[in-house]
């Protein structure tokens, strides 16, 4: 029994020696790309052309999922920024430029277009994530 909790207790101090070595962020949903492009119904490329304080004017480069014929390539979208939220946030995340180009995770309401999390900064690693999750058979479960 001595031994039992012995390893009980060098594996409890080596679990609070690893946490207090390597502190890391809790998971959050905001904060994963692959997440925000499943969830949402329309993401594409696009290039900032003007910005308010609570949206922007962008022009739609390339088209990644649609939501039903929306969006087109090319067309001039006005777009509503969320509120900023500092609990959580992505490393692609930044303070928006014009001529800047952006991953856009958005919907589509009535005739307004109202993005889902602010636009992340357009990366190579970052397209190539987002194209794997509109890959066919990304949510498929393989059960043997």
């Amino acid at each position: 029994m001595k031994t039992c909790g012995r390893a009980a207790f060098c594996w409890a101090l080596l679990c609070l020696a690893g946490s207090l070595a390597a502190p890391r962020r809790l998971y959050c949903e905001r904060a994963d790309v692959a997440w925000r492009a499943y969830r949402a119904p329309a993401a594409f490329e696009a290039r900032v052309q003007s910005l308010a304080r609570d949206a922007a004017t962008v022009q739609v480069r390339r088209v990644l999922r649609r939501q039903g014929r929306w969006p087109r390539e090319d067309a001039i979208i006005r777009l509503k920024l969320p509120q900023d939220s500092l609990e959580c946030s992505g490393r692609f995340e930044v303070p928006l430029q014009n001529r800047r180009n952006y991953i856009v995770f958005a919907e589509r309401r009535g005739h307004a277009a109202v993005a889902l999390g602010p636009p992340l900064r357009r990366t190579a690693k970052l397209m190539r994530r987002v194209r794997a999750v509109y890959k066919p058979g990304y949510s498929e479960c393989l059960v043997s």
